[in-house]
């Protein structure tokens, strides 16, 4: 039973790990543009990110400084801040 249990863990977490892997592989990101100052709150990055920089996904990374990083499916999209704001 305990064999079967860690099986089964192991499993989840695997699938896990190549789902957000892929959906990593798939998304551009950049830091924030119009998020000034370090980045404590993930709900209030992803919100900045969606709605002023239309990104898909934002969120905070840094251990000291952490930033805010916004996250698009195109690639252009992710280098110009012009088009984005547009």
């Amino acid at each position: 039973m305990a064999k079967t249990t860690k099986s089964v863990s192991f499993l989840v977490v695997f699938i896990s790990c190549v789902l957000i892997l892929d959906m990593a592989n798939s998304l551009c990101g950049r830091a924030s543009d119009t998020w000034h100052g370090i980045c404590f709150t993930e709900s209030h990055c992803d919100r900045k990110c969606k709605t002023w920089e239309k990104a898909v996904h934002g969120t905070c990374h840094g251990i000291i400084n952490k930033k805010c990083y916004c996250y698009y499916k195109d690639c252009n999209e992710a280098s110009t801040l012009g088009e984005i704001l547009e």
